[in-house]
């Protein structure tokens, strides 16, 4: 085993990377963005909203969701789920 030493000027390179990452991760990471076109499957829709399946079907037939049709494939587009999650129709009711 070979002990090496270490002194203040060594040390000085990695400390200033910690502080730069606590810095960043003070101001907290920043959101993921993902295009608002980008289409989503029935799948990763309900799983994204956290309904169920039938649940997500209701929506769409009741034009809460808008959705989008490729052939006979049902897609959800990011920002169509978005306005759904931000949108009044969607608040608890008290």
């Amino acid at each position: 085993m070979q002990i090496e030493l270490l002194t203040k000027a060594d040390l000085e390179p990695l400390q200033q990377k910690i502080d730069n990452l606590t810095e960043m991760l003070a101001g907290g990471l920043p959101a993921r963005q993902e295009p608002a076109d980008k289409l989503l499957t029935r799948k990763e829709a309900h799983a994204r909203l956290r309904i169920s399946l039938s649940t997500l079907d209701k929506l769409t037939r009741e034009s809460k969701i808008k959705s989008t049709l490729v052939g006979k494939h049902v897609f959800y587009r990011i920002g169509d789920i978005e306005n759904y999650l931000k949108g009044p129709q969607n608040a608890k009711k008290r």
